[in-house]
């Protein structure tokens, strides 16, 4: 008899050890989020688990290290990506792997095969277009993993972190290789473009970081204008004037009162902009001539009214998008270079037109409204920054690139109030133990 007795005993105890193991879960996370918004910006630690090291390989895919050889760079890159999956096929179930990414992550393989069908691009496009979508949707479902975890301050601090390690380094290569007004020249992990970029980044990420520690408004918006003129310091020193424009265009926005930020936050804002910046080529030619334009193209950026050739590229498009206006050209096509001799189309929207047709702009149109359309959290604005940095250089650049999408996924996770609602019901119900680790999360 004695042993049942112990075995009733066990029964009747699991329910009181099970609720006391809750309450001290429950108690423990409400003094974590007391004590959090009092942690120093610099004294939060990232906890290493299997998220953040995802997290760290898809920034080494997106942000390639040109420092290195090719080969190194393509192996690189395709062992991260390859880890990113896996740890995504062993943590998403059903309605996880939903995203807005996904339409325009299609249309980037379709455009690609029927642009090889018809002889616009080679069998390698083909494998890049599909690698490149892969990386998109990996790098877009990590993000919201992070904002379904409740872990986007980890998506952040690794982010943050890999930027200013891209900073640091990138400052020391300017200064041993030297600086020249092209394009051709690299440093550590990208060009002039992509070096710029790197330091806008760095200033919309630092505004979200010390948002998310609670520090004053006064404080982050000094912090974040000083690293925005950091960065047009940077693009002026590597002869960069698109990027002199995208960073004193951050510097200005991050001054913006919260009225006109919930103005600009809103879908239809975002994509009038975008349209805007192809609509302008239309009347480029004459608003160039008007003297503020003029001044500000001449005289402060240095450059001269065609902007660097860029008005006979601008003409021949019309053709080059009539060839294919559907599906495009796809990825990696040769085009623009065939009929205007220039790599690429100059416009991110004309671009986009270009490689992945009316479908393809429809397919990133969609993706900035489904990202953008839900409230947001005052943090998000940091993101909004670059997103607007990257828009304003789409007129002359290709921008619609891995630190603009970036800028989406991570006002789409800012919007998300699954992110702190499940988690609480998790740590609630005590079933947050096993394979999503508590610590770090």
């Amino acid at each position: 008899m004695e042993p049942a007795k112990k075995k009733r005993q066990r029964r009747y105890c699991s329910p009181l050890l099970l609720g006391f193991i809750a309450i001290c879960r429950r108690n423990t996370m409400q003094n974590f989020q007391q004590v959090r918004n009092r942690d120093s910006f610099l004294n939060r630690r990232i906890c290493f688990d299997w998220l953040t090291l995802s997290l760290v390989a898809i920034y080494f895919a997106v942000f390639k290290l040109v420092c290195i050889p090719k080969v190194l760079q393509q192996g690189l890159k395709v062992c991260c990506v390859f880890f990113v999956v896996l740890f995504l096929v062993t943590n998403l179930k059903g309605r996880d792997w939903k995203h807005p990414s996904i339409p325009f992550c299609l249309v980037v393989v379709v455009s690609s095969v029927a642009g090889y069908l018809a002889g616009y691009v080679d069998s390698t496009n083909c494998i890049d277009a599909l690698f490149y979508s892969i990386c998109l949707y990996a790098l877009a479902l990590l993000i919201s993993t992070c904002g379904r975890w409740g872990r986007i301050d980890t998506f952040i601090n690794v982010f943050f972190w890999m930027t200013v390690v891209y900073c640091i380094l990138s400052i020391a290569f300017i200064a041993k290789v030297g600086v020249a007004d092209g394009p051709l020249l690299y440093y550590f992990a990208g060009n002039k473009f992509s070096t710029s970029y790197y330091f806008i980044l760095l200033a919309c990420l630092t505004y979200v970081r010390l948002h998310r520690a609670g520090v004053s408004g006064k404080t982050v918006t000094a912090v974040a204008a000083g690293l925005g003129l950091l960065a047009l310091v940077v693009a002026r020193a590597v002869y960069c004037s698109t990027a002199v424009a995208m960073s004193a265009l951050v510097v200005v926005l991050v001054f913006l009162p919260r009225e006109a930020q919930r103005l600009l936050e809103k879908p239809t804002v975002i994509i009038a902009a975008m349209i805007m910046t192809g609509v302008i080529l239309v009347f480029l030619s004459s608003l160039l001539q008007t003297p503020l334009v003029k001044h500000f193209v001449v005289d402060i950026l240095g450059e001269n009214l065609t902007l660097t050739g860029r008005d006979l590229i601008y003409s021949g498009l019309q053709t080059v998008i009539s060839g294919s206006p559907v599906f495009g050209y796809g990825y990696g096509n040769a085009a623009v270079a065939m009929h205007v001799g220039y790599g690429n189309a100059q416009n991110s929207i004309m671009e986009t037109l270009v490689n992945y047709g009316v479908v393809g702009l429809m397919a990133i149109l969609y993706m900035v409204w489904t990202c953008s359309k839900r409230s947001k959290r005052q943090w998000s604005w940091g993101m909004f920054i670059l997103l607007y940095a990257m828009i304003a250089g789409s007129v002359v650049e290709i921008t619609y690139n891995y630190f603009f999408f970036i800028a989406l996924m991570a006002i789409l996770v800012s919007s998300d109030r699954r992110a702190t609602e499940e988690r609480f019901e998790q740590e609630k119900q005590g079933t947050d133990c096993g394979k999503r680790p508590l610590v770090g999360r």
